[in-house]
């Protein structure tokens, strides 16, 4: 296991499988963490009070358990999906053995694959907490109001960064990887560890960069892991587990007596102090990308000459189709007056083969009448030399 967690959290990088990953692997998979953010702030913010027993003290329906295992149970589906395309892909480029040191499914990816669930449901039931609290008003208000106070201040920071990077910035330089780099931020932001472990072991820059003018121009870069494992320890998961130990050890009224031995309490609890631990775990282990400078450069520099190389392909095949163009968007009137003279070409042609055709014939006739009376008069004058001769012999 051990070697395992080694082999995930390894930096590696080919510029060929990387180059053919970010063009045509990471932008479908970027829509498609959104279409999963979409769904599960959904569940988060629309769901629990859709389904919500409408009285103090009651809990949920259980078609909101229903709906949030149907969403992590295909969003699980979907990661390992992504996981093997990604992996497959890249043993298509490379000899097994060389494709097995940049991706090879283990046991602990496996492991990040339930962090992340864990992570995801820890907030949803932090939630459920808050509307079931809620419902009694300020009867709870000791427990309420900073449940809610973490709970808003950890969502601003994912939210914002979401909606923020809805558009990508564009780029020319094809050397960079900014939607691999996207996605490995937002692998984080949505607790997708999976994901996020698999992409964050190909980027060369796997940190978020903050107060850019200060420190000599050289800012603060924190680690994508780090900062998130810190945000979430700091802002939900300590604080929100404290809350729900301090709700189950002390009770005030007959509803908290009877909500605290509630299940679903309990385990929202019990999930809270296993996020605790992820969180402590991304703040330990996820650090900055280490690599050797120099054979990264000599990498670099082969993918510089295969992008121009591209390029001058590119550009001599742009040349065609400019080409083909111009001469598809030739004018109507010329292409009508071209047709016409290769017509009058191609009548005066038939035309001068008919004439030589005819002057053809008209010399083999002549031939004829010059040749033949010649060898009449020779074949006469044969038999008058033969009567002859036989007349003095008799």
């Amino acid at each position: 296991m051990v070697h395992a967690k080694h082999e995930a959290f390894a930096f590696k990088y080919d510029p060929e499988v990387m180059r053919h990953l970010e063009e045509f692997e990471m932008k479908p998979i970027r829509i498609m963490m959104y279409f999963w953010s979409v769904m599960y702030y959904i569940l988060l913010f629309v769901a629990p009070w859709v389904f919500k027993v409408p009285y103090c003290g009651g809990l949920f329906y259980n078609e909101l358990y229903l709906c949030y295992g149907a969403y992590a149970v295909l969003n699980a589906i979907w990661e390992v999906y992504v996981t093997y395309r990604i992996q497959n892909q890249i043993r298509k480029k490379l000899p097994l053995h060389k494709a097995k040191k940049l991706l090879d499914f283990n046991r602990w990816h496996v492991v990040e694959l339930f962090m992340g669930q864990i992570a995801r449901l820890d907030t949803f039931m932090d939630f459920m907490f808050l509307i079931v609290i809620g419902e009694c008003g300020w009867e709870f208000k000791w427990f309420l109001i900073p449940a809610t106070a973490f709970m808003v201040s950890n969502l601003i920071f994912p939210i914002f960064q979401l909606i923020k990077m809805t558009k990508m910035k564009k780029t020319s330089n094809e050397l960079t990887m900014p939607y691999m780099e996207a996605i490995n931020f937002l692998s984080f932001l949505r607790e997708n560890m999976l994901l996020a472990t698999v992409v964050d072991s190909f980027c060369l820059n796997n940190t978020k960069h903050f107060f850019k003018k200060s420190n000599n121009g050289a800012g603060v870069r924190v680690v994508f892991g780090r900062l998130m494992g810190g945000l979430s320890f700091f802002l939900q998961d300590f604080p929100q587990f404290t809350i729900h130990a301090c709700f189950k050890i002390f009770y005030v009224t007959p509803t908290h007596y009877a909500l605290k031995k509630e299940l679903l309490l309990l385990i929202s609890m019990f999930v809270s102090g296993a996020a605790v631990l992820i969180s402590l775990f991304n703040l330990v282990m996820c650090r900055e990308n280490d690599f050797d400078p120099v054979d990264l450069e000599a990498s670099l520099q082969k993918r510089r000459e295969e992008v121009t190389e591209r390029k001058k392909l590119a550009s001599i095949e742009a040349e065609k189709v400019k080409a083909e163009l111009a001469r598809q968007n030739t004018k109507p009137e010329e292409k009508v007056k071209f047709k016409r003279r290769m017509q009058d070409a191609f009548r005066k042609k038939l035309l001068q083969d008919a004439a030589n055709e005819e002057d053809g014939k008209t010399i083999k006739q002549n031939l004829t009448a010059i040749v033949e009376p010649a060898k009449e008069s020779k074949l006469m004058n044969r038999f008058k030399l033969n009567a002859t001769r036989k007349s003095e012999k008799a």
